[in-house]
This record gives C-alpha cells, structure tokens and sequence, in this order.
C-alpha cells in the first residue's frame, strides 16, 4: 500500500471518458453505455427474480432511463429521456436528471413517481446520487454548452432547487457523490487543463480561488484523479489514472483519500490496475481490480481498523462468467454490482436479447451478502438478480435496506429502463 501527498498535472475532460475500457464501474461514464442499450416505453411492470422482485421505473416521457443512486427511503435518481424518439443518453439533448419517489404525484404526466429536475438551460442533466435528506447531486449544461456539477436542494414546497457548484477553475466538472453531510465528490478540470479529483463542503473556505467551497484534492504526479464516494469522516473513494501523451490510460489505480486529503493507493486483487467506486462509514470500499490472471473482478477492500488505511481486498468472485465489477456498498457490507454470465467475450449489451450472438456474455446485476447462501452456485454469496425481461441489467446503487438501483433492458426491444430491485 503506497500513501502519499496530491500533486497536480496536466490532462483533458475528453480522455476522463477513455477510462471506460479499464474501469467501467465508474458512475459518470455509465451514460456512455445508455447510447448503446435504450429503451421503449414507461410502463412500470414488476418482475419476479430468484429472492426479490425488480420495478421499472419508467421513464420522463422519451424511451430510456437510467439510475444511479438511491437513499434509504427508495428514492432513486438517474438520467431520463423527456420526449420520444431515438434516445442517445448523455451528451444529446433531451435527456434529464430524474427523482423518482414512492407514492410520489408530483412527477411528470402518466409517471406521477418520477420528477424532472431540469438543467442550467442547458440541453442535458442527470442525477448521480441522492442522501437521506433528499439532496442530489450530478451535472447539467447550462445555455453555453458547459457541463457543471450541481446540487439540488429540497424546496419547503417540494420544489428542487438546482445549485451550480462551479469547477475547480477549467470549464468543465462533475458530482459524482454525496454523504448525509452535504458534502459533494467528482471530478473537474483545472484552470491549467488538468482532471482533479474535488471535495465541495457546504460553508467552505479553503477552496479554489473563485470557489472557496470546492477544494482540489490533488493527484500523483502525471496523474488525472476522480473522486466517486465520500463517508460521514470525510474519507473519500476515487481513482488515479496515468495517461499517456496519445490521452490513453496506461495505469489506473483504486485510492483513498484520508480526512486530511493524503492519497492512499490500495491494494486490490494483485493485478496492475484497479478502480474504487464506493465507501461505507467504516471505511470499506468498493470496486473492481485485475486479478492476477488478468481477469478483471469486483472486490470488498476492509480496513484492518475502522477507518484505516492499511487493509486488505477480497475477491468476490463472478456469476459464473470471467468478470465481475463492483459499483456501491451499504452499511452492512453487501455489495451492488454486475458480471458476465457465460464467456470472456467483453459484448456485454447485445442490442437484440431476443436474437443474441451465442458467443456474447449478458451481464447481469448482483446482490453480494456475506455468510449468504441464495446465490448462483459457483458463488452462493453472489445472487443474480435478474433483468427486466431483457438480457442484461447493470446495477449502480444499493441502500441500507439492501434494495438495489440501476438499469436493465426491457422484454420487447432490448432498451434500457431504471429499475428498483427488493428482496
């Protein structure tokens, strides 16, 4: 385990989308994969899986969603097409952030559950994750085509009201989490061209100038970094990334910041690369590593006291197929996230489920609990939650209760739709 100080460098929000291939758990390059898998329709058709059952959400009126987050009381936020026709996920105008809330009526019309947050002015937003107090943080375009992090607050009328967080002093930044604090991680580029990691705290002094409520919190040298989770002591979860002059990712490592925003490089699955999504309270996280077979698998990275920083990663195996990734974690320990089903063949998203490439793994979505024994029988730990009806279904978030948020292809087409999965 390597523990050192941030440093600055260079870099460019457009390679940030090139992580994808090394490490595809992480949130805010998710919405690459919804231009691949979209969705028809907005019914909300429950379906029965082995040990729970799975909600479509819907949609804000177009063809496609997706969640991200959800809290404790099942409210889940995501990104939504407004209007009909061919959806393109991020990027493309008429895509929303989405709340959907149970029982809510104040949504958009024939999904009274499921409310339009807007955007900046811009074309797009989209929501990545939201607490317990019902705060959400993600990105939105504002009327000059630049992509911002923001927050929306809970109005006393119900309204939400959207917040530019601003960046780190580049064009261009993100919101990736959010804990019960307030506090807000992502990324964002810097006034010299490079990505860091950030840490937005609400009353915040020691920021960046111009924006003294967001704080750089470094990289290693000739490093981009992203900050994707954040616990009630202010550790935070992320990634370094080396690039090469070409902006291609030549080494990608999991990291956690400390309370005092020293770089903790940690150890995974005893590969060279790997990327942390979540962390709990007690320090666990959360993400994916390269094994030394060079197969790429989700891990439980535990510290050996509550809130260290030295610890060890555990393997937590497949769903039968080669790869597995863990996205989020709960309190409790259990682990979201998704695997391949059948070969090593990386096609995870078959456009047509009905009409597949026999040579193409499906992915599908898990619920991981330790000391459990309802999973697939390679790993009884690991249960498969199913899909939508559809081929494949990716996981993004789990809350305490052990309920499970994400996105999944639909029956009839093979387009994707958010869902709510339950024990």
């Amino acid at each position: 385990m390597q523990h050192v100080a941030g440093h600055q460098m260079d870099g460019s929000c457009r390679v940030v989308q090139r992580w994808l291939p090394l490490i595809p758990m992480i949130r805010f390059v998710s919405v690459i994969i919804l231009t691949l898998v979209l969705s028809l329709g907005s019914s909300r058709t429950i379906f029965g899986q082995a040990s729970g059952k799975m909600r479509d959400l819907g949609t804000l009126g177009g063809l496609t969603s997706t969640a991200f987050g959800i809290n404790d009381a099942d409210q889940v936020v995501g990104i939504s097409d407004t209007t009909p026709g061919l959806g393109k996920g991020h990027g493309l105008e008429g895509s929303h952030a989405f709340l959907w809330t149970p029982g809510g009526t104040d949504g958009v019309k024939g999904n009274p559950q499921m409310k339009d947050l807007g955007t900046l002015g811009g074309p797009l937003s989209q929501a990545n994750d939201v607490n317990n107090a019902g705060q959400v943080v993600g990105l939105s375009f504002n009327a000059e085509g630049v992509e911002h992090a923001v927050l929306w607050n809970p109005g006393s009328g119900g309204e939400m009201l959207m917040m530019d967080l601003g960046t780190l002093g580049g064009e261009n930044s993100e919101a990736i989490s959010t804990n019960e604090q307030g506090q807000v991680v992502g990324f964002s580029e810097t006034g010299d061209g490079g990505i860091h990691a950030f840490l937005w705290t609400p009353g915040g002094t020691d920021g960046v100038t111009g924006n003294p409520q967001m704080k750089d919190l470094g990289t290693l040298e000739d490093f981009s970094s992203l900050a994707s989770g954040i616990n009630e002591s202010g550790q935070i979860s992320g990634i370094v990334a080396h690039l090469d002059a070409n902006g291609e990712p030549t080494e990608i490592h999991a990291v956690l910041w400390t309370p005092e925003h020293d770089i903790v490089i940690l150890d995974a699955l005893g590969g060279f690369n790997s990327g942390a999504q979540g962390i709990n309270n007690s320090g666990q996280v959360v993400g994916a590593g390269e094994t030394l077979s060079g197969d790429l698998h989700a891990f439980l990275w535990t510290p050996t006291h509550p809130n260290g920083t030295e610890g060890s990663a555990l393997d937590l195996g497949t769903l039968g197929g080669s790869l597995s990734f863990g996205v989020a974690l709960n309190e409790g320990g259990q682990v979201a996230g998704d695997g391949y089903v059948t070969s090593k063949i990386h096609r995870p998203f078959p456009f047509f489920p009905d009409r597949p490439d026999h040579h193409a793994p499906y992915v599908h979505s898990f619920l991981w609990t330790q000391g459990a024994n309802d999973g697939v029988p390679i790993n009884p730990q690991m249960l498969d939650l199913g899909t939508l009806g559809g081929g494949s279904c990716v996981s993004e978030a789990v809350n305490n209760h052990g309920h499970v948020a994400g996105h999944s292809h639909i029956a009839r087409t093979g387009f994707d739709h958010a869902f709510l999965w339950k024990p």
